[in-house]
């Protein structure tokens, strides 16, 4: 296929092949929006994004939603797993591609704080016993 490009993510080997500025346009939908909005979010003529937004809607991960006196509005039918979305982030960011406003990252869960002073302090008893072992050892 000529229109896709660039590898894809290892977490879901069944990822379509899509250049950064579509994984741009999939993850600034976030929320439903307009080919205008999108547009001007990206700084990009409409065209441009709506070639991504096809290769979206080709690869069935969006689809466009069609309302009496209203916008053609785009949405996600297909969202990803965490740590896809953050490989999609990283692929983003080494195209040199600012991270979509409404992009919403999941977090991943963090340690208990008393687990990461306990880490630390166990850290530095380590690095002490080391230093002292040197010492005697190098006498």
């Amino acid at each position: 296929m000529s229109e896709v490009t660039g590898s894809p993510s290892p977490a879901r080997p069944d990822l379509p092949r899509l250049g950064p500025r579509t994984w741009w346009v999939y993850l600034a939908l976030a929320q439903p929006k307009t080919l205008a909005e999108l547009a001007a979010e990206a700084g990009i003529v409409e065209d441009s994004v709506r070639t991504h937004l096809r290769k979206l809607e080709r690869a069935e991960l969006v689809a466009r939603v069609v309302a009496p006196d209203a916008d053609t509005q785009w949405h996600r039918i297909v969202e990803l797993d965490t740590p896809t979305v953050y490989g999609l982030v990283g692929r983003v960011r080494r195209a040199r591609l600012k991270r979509p406003r409404s992009d919403a990252l999941p977090e991943y869960p963090r340690p208990f704080p008393a687990v990461a002073v306990a880490l630390a302090g166990l850290a530095g008893v380590l690095a002490t016993a080391v230093v002292v072992l040197v010492l005697v050892l190098g006498r």
